[in-house]
């Protein structure tokens, strides 16, 4: 076998954890370069599909490679959905806390405007190596091999395709729930406030506004964190199920 037929199959296999690689952070995700998520992918494409694939070199193609990206973004795509659900809750409290003003203050990039949606994705990210979920990622993508062979097109059915559009909402729902009570919170103090400025002529409330609502938002994020925390732990074996269905043959 050449080099080339070597390398040809290192591109297959590593472009079916290239999105798990790249795009999640359980595999290094934004903060680990390129090359190494790069090579991390192919790494653990060559070693789930235990060999080269002798075939490669004389059937490799775009499409085909393409076709291996979508299969693994098929398993990422669960894991970002729900990584994305929970952000939507810490952009809510960063928007009452005014926490996303850091950009203003100290301009750098989009990922750090939001701090507080950065930690909620972070302690999923906790919550999934905990339950094993990297693991199992890799487990599954493995599995896929078997189903749809190196080179081949993933085939998507009609419950595939409701599996992951009801995984998405699930999960974006879940992100709402969790933000909603800051975002009442919100404008329950802004409503207040105002209501108590036309009672009281010529003495506005309403430039005290975000240090109640900073302190009212911190004690209901202590009081609901158990709950946050006990509603976003069930989701990491969901991920693993969802990841598996989308994967397994004749969805």
């Amino acid at each position: 076998m050449g080099a080339g037929a070597i390398l040809i199959g290192m591109l297959y296999c590593g472009a079916r954890f290239l999105p798990l690689a790249v795009l999640t952070p359980l595999f290094g995700g934004k903060n680990v370069p390129a090359p190494v998520r790069v090579g991390l992918a192919c790494a653990l494409g060559l070693c789930a599909h235990g060999r080269p694939i002798e075939e490669a070199a004389a059937s490799w193609s775009i499409g085909a490679i393409a076709s291996e990206l979508v299969t693994g973004l098929l398993a990422a795509l669960p894991v970002i959905f729900v990584l994305k659900g929970l952000e939507v809750a810490g952009h809510c409290l960063d928007q009452v806390c005014g926490t996303n003003s850091v950009e203003i203050l100290f301009p750098s990039e989009d990922a750090r405007a939001s701090p507080t949606a950065q930690l909620c994705g972070l302690a999923f990210a906790l919550i999934l190596f905990d339950a094993g979920v990297h693991t199992a990622l890799v487990s599954a993508v493995a599995q896929s091999f078997a189903a749809a062979p190196p080179g081949t097109a993933p085939v998507m059915g009609a419950r595939g395709l409701n599996v992951l559009l009801s995984t998405c909402g699930a999960a974006i729902g879940a992100g709402v729930a969790f933000g909603l009570p800051f975002l009442v919170l919100s404008v329950g103090v802004d409503a207040g406030l105002n209501f108590a400025g036309r009672l009281t002529a010529g003495f506005s409330l309403a430039p005290h506004a975000m240090h109640v609502k900073n302190a009212l938002a911190l004690a209901l994020m202590v009081v609901l964190a158990d709950r946050i925390w006990g509603a976003a732990a069930p989701w990491a074996p969901r991920v693993i199920a969802v990841v598996n269905s989308l994967l397994s043959p004749g969805v």
